[in-house]
């Protein structure tokens, strides 16, 4: 076969199957989540929903702490119309009574980020947090 087909039936190829990172690329997607916020993630039908933080016991800025301390961020998980509630960690304490990442319909949520840091003196509101989650 000379290198004219060649080239054109690879062509050919690349076209009806689209290209080949397409189909290899990683799952892996971070994103940002406002409290109320729901997103439905990519190539699924998992939806998440930052619910609150329910306690931030993070040591704030300019204060001296034993320890960096622990916030609890709520979310719901939705597949199909059936929701599963999670909690997610900041603090550095054991993944099994402080988990940062949580399984759940073949994916893995993580927490990777929780924003604002608490600043000494400063109070965050309700609805000033943003949550960074990796997805994988």
């Amino acid at each position: 076969m000379n290198s004219f087909v060649s080239r054109a039936l690879a062509l050919c190829l690349v076209l009806i199957t689209g290209p080949c990172y397409a189909q290899t690329r990683a799952l892996t997607e971070s994103f940002d989540l406002l409290v109320g916020e729901s997103r439905m993630l990519n190539n699924s039908n998992i939806l998440i929903k930052f619910i609150a933080v329910e306690n931030d016991g993070r040591c704030p800025i300019g204060a001296t702490c034993v320890w960096g301390g622990d916030a609890e961020v709520k979310f719901e998980v939705s597949v199909d119309g059936t929701s599963h509630a999670m909690t997610l960690h900041t603090g550095a304490g054991h993944p099994d009574i402080m988990p940062k990442e949580f399984r759940i319909f073949g994916v893995t949520i993580s927490l990777v980020k929780l924003a604002p840091y608490p600043n000494d003196g400063t109070a965050i509101g309700r609805y000033d947090y943003v949550a960074t989650l990796s997805i994988s």
